[in-house]
């Protein structure tokens, strides 16, 4: 049944966080200790916040929280590979992965769809029904994610089957007036809380932003 408030990620109805793009286990540590709900490893050797096997096994076991996987179209022992490796808890699909590839590995998944204005979230919502949530991301053409960018929230659902996550162009000083426009179940920051390179995580944005997610909850 269609609902305007979808089932919340969290257990207090709160909007769930997740810092995605984690390369660094101190990063790992700060995300679980100011209360940020996941963190994102990400295995996509095109992505500036790509990161190796070994270090990615490093900063999973540095974090307390939900440990997510992010691929783009990858071969199946890729992803069996990070699972075990890293324990991970969730996985997360960028691109063009039917739900039967996505429901083949024993793991709770996100979809991750790219908007447009022809996006049909509706009909997504009930192809990968079987999805913990639909995350919703900008479209930038031959980028699967990650771009920084934000969709039109005009195209923003009001009923839905699925938890929505909230992505693309958010940051510290947006964050809380996103979560009060949409309402989303979760929200998912890369570039938004980094430096000025690409990639490079910035330990006082990251605090800021769990904080504003936090105050507007």
């Amino acid at each position: 049944m269609s609902q305007s408030n979808p089932v919340s990620l969290r257990p207090d109805g709160n909007t769930w966080c997740k810092i995605c793009g984690i390369t660094q286990p101190e990063h790992a540590r700060l995300c679980s200790q100011l209360g940020a709900d996941a963190i994102g490893l990400v295995f996509v050797d095109t992505s500036p916040r790509a990161i190796s096997m070994d270090a990615a096994r490093r900063v999973a076991r540095a974090a307390n929280i939900t440990r997510i996987g992010l691929f783009v179209d990858a071969e199946p022992a890729l992803v069996t590979d990070a699972i075990r490796t890293c324990d991970l808890d969730v996985l997360q699909f960028q691109g063009d992965e039917n739900p039967g590839y996505c429901e083949g590995f024993g793991r709770p998944y996100v979809k991750a769809v790219r908007v447009q204005a022809d996006t049909d979230i509706q009909q997504l919502t009930q192809s990968f029904a079987s999805a913990m949530a639909l995350q919703l991301d900008a479209f930038v053409e031959g980028v699967a994610g990650g771009t920084g960018q934000q969709f039109e929230w005009d195209l923003w659902p009001s009923k839905v089957d699925l938890p929505l996550i909230l992505a693309g162009g958010l940051r510290p000083d947006n964050v809380g007036a996103a979560i009060k426009r949409l309402k989303p179940a979760g929200v998912d920051v890369s570039g938004g809380v980094e430096t000025e390179v690409r990639g490079e995580k910035d330990p006082e944005r990251i605090r800021k932003f769990v904080q504003e997610v936090r105050n507007v909850s």
